[in-house]
């Protein structure tokens, strides 16, 4: 019976027993064939046939001892298994000795091997087979013979011996079924030589051998499975020794690729961990990641590194070879592009377990460092690292809380852009976690961030971004106590962007939200009022900021804007209704302002509007009424300067001409502008003359006069005016005083007279020639003539004067009536002269001496009327005519034509006059 080696492992490989030479077996048991066979030797001749028998009976007694031995050792007799030992030998080596030359005599060799193997003498075992290798070259048993030949020789510790003799085995084709055992045996042998380059190349031939693909190792059987554990062992045990994973790579440039490398490195980094030897250990899976970076193990030996490194204690590596894994076999890598899902299934655990704890290492380390830089490294890394895990696992059931995470460090790093779309992602666009109201909750509180650091139309953006998120945020969450404060947030947002209508919507939301509180309902009524406001709906405004003043809950520095914008929404309703022309309606609008928000500027405007509007209709009373109220309200404002204009209008309008001056008069009093004083001055005279206040009237035109020169022409008309009042009032020294100043006005104008301030100048010369003449007239000639005829004179010498200025200022109309004047006056002496009286006691011939006298006295003053008379006729000779010549013309027709046939005398009177 063969033993077969096929499966034999390190453990029974050596020492591998020897088996018995094949023969039949026996057709009954043991022994009653060892009965039989001693009967046949008896009776058997001594020939061959008995050499047989003795053969087979020697087999059979063995056999049937190893049978014994099989079921129970302590029931065997040593001394009797010696006997049989003995008997066995002897009897080998009696046939040997008589029969040398047998064919089978290499079997009996064998089995004398055996059976001296069995009793424990190694020796003579080995020179049985030694005889038998030395003269059976050819014999089937040659191959074994050396096998066990090297055995023995191991076990005697003869290394040497025993590498020679495996060697014998393995020269021969490895389809010997004592190859693969003998190259085992060889390397074994090297190896106790410190041969240890050719115990690796042994031990290669070996796996070579016996596993010639992976396949070959998946399917291996229990036993070649240890067979290759054996020896991947001991070859560790080589490369420790040596230069470890460096050795390995040396080995395999030499010897050329195996497939199965990486049990080789991993057997080497296997053998470092029993021996503590960590950090060697960590460096040959390295070594084999390095040499095969694509290998579909690659993975799996670079996260022994880091088991390696934890089972070691060195946080530093553990995490280096974290990070180095997820960027080696990560999404991001060239590794997970070349294979398919079955071998990315086997690096996402690691993937995902790495990713999050580097995430939560640098996470925490960030938070709790003081250092700026070094905290925003860690935050990075730890946001990179979370993108890692959701880029991996983008349906795992934590990407949501990742997101969340990877805002957080985003955030604290400043990077708010990337943290809002992170905590957006974290609570939208994940499975639904613990963080996602937090997530969302943290985008609002991001944007602000953006807000508040962007401008124009980025600002708007963001803030769209913002209110968009949240109203996601309530639908998504609606049972969170934050719902009110991120709607009131919202509103307050799409008010900015002049989103008015969604602004009142979401507005509306906080405020049916049972759990706003005040503060948040005040924000709430506050975007309400000012949306309804700039959608110009009015009522709803008032409606609205009425509730947020009445509530408590109002900011005190908000108070008053928010009453400037109810008075605000009133004023509008009011000027709704005034383009809707109801005045009526306006004007209480208007004045409800007031009543509602008494404290605000606006009312003023409004009570300012309500009266404008009035006076527009011609609602005058009315008008009259709130013009007097503003006025008295608001003294001081600057619209109250324009109320007595307005009132002047409405008194016109009214005829209320007295009030109508009055109101001119406080224009001329409050007013800064000098040309705006003037005018209501000269204009609250005309009203104060129109009402029949002529004391007021006559103080309006004096002050107009004495203080207003320019323009020239209405101070002539003031003065014009006064001196008109005063002649109706027969107030004459008065009113010859502003004749006066008519005249001295004139003369000082220069270039700015006018045909009108000549006109004047001349009558008023011409008025105060007629009061000299009315002086002149009133002065009698009596007696004595001599005395009362030269007062008389100096009278008519003033009045003369009087008339030649006129006439010199060359006013036809003043001119004709001052020549006709002169000669009235020359009349008027030559007849007050003949009507003089007469002395008494003058006789009769004294009476004629003395009308005589009278009448030389008498005749030239009448011939100088006549002559004057005629002068003032002859200009219409050149076209001019009027009254005065007229009455000339009548003048000389009373007196007698006699007159005009006399001698013309010459009077330097008339030749002034022409």
């Amino acid at each position: 019976m063969e033993e077969d080696l096929t499966d034999k492992t390190i453990a029974n490989i050596r020492p591998i027993g020897f088996r018995l030479a094949k023969m039949n077996p026996p057709e009954t048991d043991t022994k009653e064939a060892i009965r039989r066979y001693q009967q046949f030797l008896q009776l058997a001749p001594n020939n061959d046939t008995r050499v047989h028998v003795m053969h087979r009976l020697a087999d059979l007694k063995l056999m049937d001892l190893e049978e014994i031995l099989s079921e129970d050792v302590e029931k065997v007799d040593q001394k009797q298994v010696e006997a049989v030992y003995d008997e066995a030998i002897t009897t080998y080596e009696r046939v040997l000795k008589l029969f040398p030359n047998r064919l089978d005599s290499d079997m009996l060799l064998y089995q004398l091997a055996k059976v001296y193997s069995l009793k424990g003498d190694s020796v003579s075992s080995l020179n049985a087979l030694q005889r038998l290798v030395a003269r059976f070259e050819k014999s089937e048993l040659l191959m074994e013979s050396y096998y066990r030949m090297g055995d023995i020789y191991f076990t005697l510790g003869q290394y040497d011996n025993a590498e020679r003799s495996f060697a014998k085995v393995t020269q021969q084709s490895s389809d010997n079924r004592f190859y693969l055992s003998a190259q085992y045996m060889m390397g074994w042998s090297e190896f106790k030589q410190s041969k240890f380059d050719e115990a690796l190349i042994s031990f290669i031939a070996v796996i070579d051998e016996r596993f010639e693909d992976t396949a070959a190792i998946v399917t291996a059987s229990r036993s070649d499975k240890d067979l290759l554990e054996d020896t991947t062992r001991v070859m560790s045990m080589i490369f420790s020794a040596g230069r470890g994973h460096r050795q390995i790579a040396n080995l395999f440039q030499r010897i050329g690729k195996r497939h199965y490398e990486y049990l080789i490195y991993d057997s080497l980094a296997e053998y470092y961990l029993s021996k503590q030897q960590y950090t060697d250990a960590a460096r040959t899976f390295t070594a084999f990641v390095q040499t095969s970076p694509n290998d579909v193990l690659a993975p799996a030996f670079y996260s022994n590194v880091v088991k390696t490194y934890k089972q070691a204690g060195y946080i530093d590596q553990v995490l280096e070879h974290k990070m180095a894994y997820v960027e080696r076999y990560g999404t991001r890598s060239k590794f997970w592009n070349l294979y398919g899902e079955d071998i990315r299934e086997m690096i996402r655990p690691n993937i995902k377990t790495y990713a999050s704890e580097l995430a939560q290492y640098h996470h925490a380390k960030g938070q709790k460092s003081k250092s700026l830089k070094i905290k925003f490294n860690h935050l990075l890394a730890a946001s990179r690292w979370y993108d890692e895990y959701i880029l991996t696992f983008p349906n795992d059931s934590n990407v949501g809380e990742m997101h969340f995470l990877k805002g957080e460090a985003l955030f604290e790093v400043g990077r708010y852009d990337q943290a809002v779309s992170s905590y957006l992602a974290g609570a939208f666009d994940s499975p639904r976690h613990d963080k996602a109201e937090e997530s969302g909750f943290a985008a609002l509180v991001t944007y602000n961030q953006l807000i508040a650091k962007s401008k124009g139309e980025s600002y708007n953006q963001w803030v769209q971004q913002k209110v968009d998120t949240a109203i996601r945020y309530s639908q998504s969450f609606p049972n969170s106590s934050n719902v009110a404060q991120v709607l009131a947030r919202a509103a307050e947002g799409l008010f900015s962007l002049n989103q008015f209508d969604k602004a009142t919507s979401v507005a509306q939301q906080v405020l049916s939200n049972p759990k706003a509180s005040p503060s948040q309902i005040s924000v709430a009524l506050l975007i309400k009022g000012h949306s309804h406001f700039d959608l110009k709906q009015y009522v709803e405004a008032e409606q609205a900021y009425s509730k947020v003043l009445s509530g408590k809950h109002l900011e005190k520095n908000k108070v008053k804007d928010v009453q400037e914008k109810l008075a605000a929404s009133i004023y509008k309703q009011a000027v709704a209704l005034v383009e809707a022309k109801q005045i009526d309606n306006a004007v209480d609008t208007f004045m409800r302002v007031g009543e509602r928000v008494p404290s605000s500027p606006i009312r003023i405007t409004a009570h300012y509007d309500a009266a404008s509007y009035l006076m527009k209709a011609q609602k005058w009373d009315r008008a009259q009424e709130l013009l007097l109220s503003f006025r008295e309200q608001f003294p001081k404002h600057k619209l109250a300067k324009d109320i007595p204009s307005k009132l002047i209008i409405a008194y016109e309008n009214t005829q209320e001409w007295d009030k109508a001056a009055y109101e001119l008069e406080t224009i001329w009093r409050t007013s800064r502008v000098r040309n705006e004083q003037r005018i209501a001055l000269y204009q609250a005279a005309e009203y104060f003359e129109k009402a029949n206040d002529m004391e007021n009237a006559m103080t309006m035109l004096k002050r107009y006069a004495h203080n207003y020169p320019k323009p020239f022409n209405a101070q002539l008309e003031a003065i014009s005016r006064l001196e008109n009042i005063y002649n109706k009032q027969e107030q004459h020294e008065k009113r010859q005083y502003w004749l006066d100043k008519l005249i001295i006005a004139d003369k000082k104008a220069g270039k700015e007279r006018t045909d009108r301030s000549r006109f004047l100048a001349a009558k008023a010369s011409f008025d105060l020639a007629d009061y000299k003449r009315r002086d002149y007239a009133k002065i009698p000639l009596t007696l004595p003539l001599r005395t009362s005829l030269a007062k008389k004179k100096v009278a008519l010498k003033s009045t003369l004067d009087a008339y030649k200025r006129t006439a010199k200022m060359e006013v036809q109309e003043f001119t004709t009536a001052a020549t006709f004047q002169i000669a009235e006056i020359y009349g008027e002496l030559s007849r007050d002269l003949m009507n003089s009286e007469r002395p008494a006691g003058l006789d009769e011939l004294e009476l004629e001496e003395y009308e005589f006298l009278l009448e030389d006295q008498a005749f030239p003053f009448e011939e100088a009327a006549i002559n004057i008379h005629e002068s003032n006729i002859k200009r219409s000779w050149d076209g001019l005519y009027d009254n005065w010549i007229a009455k000339s013309v009548d003048a000389l027709g009373t007196l007698m034509p006699a007159r005009y046939a006399k001698k013309e005398i010459n009077y330097d009177v008339i030749a002034e006059i022409h």
